[in-house]
């Protein structure tokens, strides 16, 4: 494996255990808050807060070492699934295989039963901070007092968050390492401000406003929406996080899928390429092969020709490559690009990307090739014949007097309807022509689709990691959004239960557990999904290409997904807070 695909994955796996071990911190905590009452009765009836410790230490090894087990047995046998995605999201050409990976296993138990143990002793680290559940005398002491938030720290959200939006956007090309912390700091800040002191902020201010406070179940929803949100800073801080973390991944492997696939096809316009050296016998062959392969396929084609010839430039040690005007439009206006009609001596230059090779300047240049001087009138970029040197088209008279050749070499162009049709007759013909340009320099062979496919293949490692972080990643965010939500089970099913006592129908019911999941369930999201669009905008600057297009397809399939996750919790949430309430 390349060592910077090893590298990826080596931090992707880095990554994942440490969001692990906040994820079953958090659940831990989930699970001991929820069995608070439970605790108390232990208590009264003489268990002593060391055996309570020890109590919940065993509980959770007994939980970690089914988890972890029951975990590895799904993780393999859901594994060669994620493959079979991963080949046709990253567009891999060779299979994924799976194998039964010991060493891998061993390392992955070993570690989780290790993280469960040293969490499993900071459970009762947590017990002791809440010291109201060990000390009987404190039970009645808890303070339920509103928490506010400060004004200036409200404000400061929207400041970094400013902030570091416009130091992203003006980003140079290559920036320092320095210039990226900075961002990351300055929206990392905003984000946590942003959840722990302007949305309780918001929430004061609409709990002031009597006549919006007063309507309806407004009331109900807002009461404890701030000891909410507070409580949930960290937890939706980190969602955040996460959700940002996942968008990005994938988007950047849809965007640079996306790059790869058009400047690959926009820099070669025709499907298959066939150029041979003079001297090359089986030319005539090699052309009538590849048109047969064509028409056995049912693919209509066109072909076109054409003929360069590379001649010396007087006192100078580099060559020309030159095309005559009639051949280089034709194959012009096949690939969209405009037509030439120089005269009398006048060249125009065709550079390959940013190389002019023997020629400079953008014009005015003049070259003495045998007994001719050729005037440079102009420059201009056409994609035509792949992996080809610069050169010049000049008049057909002119082309005609160039005899003095070192080397001529003819092209046979290809142009087809949709190139991607071709790639059963690409790998049809590369077995048939072989390997080129290793020892047999009297021909070559180029195909866009098998060329582009070997590019998938070079970049396909670090793709995969990027779709791997991703995935992951946003199942953690939604395993940490259903494990908050269900924290204060209880506590809704209490209230609603009281609430229905004195008038609550199951329509306001509904109406308002829907409001509250709205709130915390896509609020996180929308802030990631606008810190990936800026994210995205930053990566669109530093490779020079729009990815509109990509980040819209992403974003978009996120948020449908997303909102299907939210369909799924909100019914299984209301259908659990009804079932504990009884009706008359």
């Amino acid at each position: 494996m390349d060592t910077k695909v090893a590298a990826g994955f080596h931090l992707a796996e880095t990554v994942i255990y440490l969001f692990s071990v906040l994820f079953i911190w958090f659940s831990m905590r989930a699970f001991l808050k929820s069995r608070e009452h439970q605790f108390k009765l232990f208590l009264t009836f003489g268990m002593t807060p060391g055996q309570l410790k020890l109590m919940i230490f065993l509980e959770h090894m007994l939980i970690g070492l089914i988890g972890t087990m029951t975990g590895l047995t799904l993780s393999l046998s859901f594994v060669k699934m994620v493959l079979l995605i991963a080949e046709n999201v990253v567009g891999l050409d060779f299979r994924l295989y799976f194998y039964f990976p010991m060493k891998a296993l061993a390392l992955t138990f070993g570690a989780f039963i290790a993280l469960f143990a040293v969490l499993s002793v900071c459970a009762g680290l947590f017990l002791d901070r809440e010291r109201w559940i060990l000390f009987p005398q404190q039970w009645n002491k808890q303070s339920s007092k509103e928490p506010n938030a400060s004004r200036p720290l409200a404000v400061s959200a929207p400041i970094f968050l400013a902030g570091g939006y416009g130091m992203a956007l003006s980003l140079p090309e290559s920036p320092s390492t320095f210039m990226i912390v900075c961002v990351v700091v300055s929206e990392a800040i905003g984000t946590y401000f942003l959840f722990d002191q302007l949305g309780v902020c918001i929430i004061h201010t609409y709990k002031r406003n009597r006549h919006f406070f007063w309507r309806r179940t407004n009331l109900l929803l807002l009461s404890d929406l701030a000891n909410r949100m507070k409580d949930c800073a960290r937890t939706l801080f980190m969602i955040s996080i996460l959700f940002m973390i996942a968008m990005t991944a994938i988007g950047m492997m849809a965007g640079y899928q996306g790059m790869i696939k058009n400047r690959i096809s926009q820099e070669n316009p025709f499907a298959l390429v066939y150029a041979s050296s003079s001297g090359n016998m089986r030319e005539t062959k090699d052309v009538a092969e590849i048109e047969r392969a064509l028409e056995e396929h049912g693919i209509p084609f066109q072909r076109l020709q054409a003929t360069i010839k590379e001649l010396p430039i007087a006192k100078s040690n580099n060559s020309l490559r030159i095309i005559p005007a009639s051949e280089f439009n034709a194959i012009a206006r096949a690939a969209g690009n405009v037509a030439v009609a120089p005269t009398g001596t006048q060249a125009i230059l065709v550079p390959n990307d940013d190389s002019q090779g023997p020629v400079q300047g953008t014009g005015g240049s003049t070259l003495r090739v045998g007994l001719l001087a050729l005037q440079v009138t102009g420059v201009m970029e056409a994609y035509s014949f792949p992996d080809f040197d610069s050169y010049l088209v000049v008049s057909d008279d002119v082309y005609a007097l160039l005899n003095d050749y070192t080397r001529k070499v003819s092209f046979h162009l290809f142009d087809v309807d949709d190139w991607r049709q071709t790639e059963g007759v690409a790998r049809q013909l590369k077995q048939r022509f072989g390997p080129t340009g290793e020892g047999k320099v009297d021909f070559t062979f180029f195909s866009l689709t098998y060329t582009l496919g070997k590019i998938r293949q070079v970049y396909g490692g670090s793709l995969f990691a990027l779709f791997f972080i991703g995935a992951v990643f946003f199942a953690a965010s939604w395993s940490f959004l259903y494990f908050r939500l269900y924290t204060n089970l209880q506590e809704d099913q209490r209230k609603f239960a009281v609430m229905n006592t004195i008038g609550l129908t199951d329509q306001e019911l509904s109406k308002v557990i829907t409001l509250q999941l709205i709130l915390l369930i896509f609020t996180p999201f929308f802030v990631a999904l606008v810190h990936s669009s800026f994210a995205m905008m930053i990566l669109q600057h530093a490779i020079q290409y729009n990815l509109m297009k990509e980040t819209m397809a992403v974003l978009g399939a996120f948020l449908t997904a997303h909102v299907f996750y939210f369909a799924a919790v909100r019914s299984a949430y209301v259908k659990r807070v009804k079932q504990s309430i009884t009706y008359p």
